[in-house]
């Protein structure tokens, strides 16, 4: 069956951050969800996808829950890619409150990359400076 849902991303976590923690999340999660989960002792962050033909409740619960597992355990905030039927939008996760700081700089990414067709020019150019004379 194919995917209508895909949340990506790595998130920075504390130092206390162990491979069970990422596991037990995993098994938090709804069943129908496929979860990969890696965590990186060296640079100490976890990479999550998880993907899945989900419902908007079973997505709720799960983006729910991976809110409640970035305050727990995320270092500094991170963003993560997710797809919901073809559309893609971003999700700021942060550690305790500091995502409301977020959320506007993400929509106008967001609206930006949307609005601008991909190999644009004016994608990659900025005025630094007005013209001499």
């Amino acid at each position: 069956m194919p995917f209508t849902y895909e949340i990506c991303g790595a998130l920075p976590v504390v130092g206390s951050f162990r491979r069970n923690h990422a596991q037990q999340f995993a098994q938090s999660l709804a069943a129908s969800a496929t979860v990969y989960c890696v965590t990186d002792a060296v640079t100490h962050s976890v990479m999550i996808r998880l993907r899945g033909a989900l419902t908007d409740q079973e997505v709720a619960s799960i983006e729910g829950k991976l809110k409640e597992f970035s305050r727990k355990w995320a270092r500094t905030a991170a963003v993560f890619s997710r797809i919901r039927f073809g559309e893609q939008s971003l999700m700021p996760l942060t550690p305790g409150r500091q995502v409301e700081q977020l959320q506007d700089p993400a929509k106008e990414y967001v609206r930006h990359h949307a609005s601008t067709p991909p190999h644009s020019d004016t994608q990659n150019t900025q005025v630094l400076g007005a013209p001499l004379g």
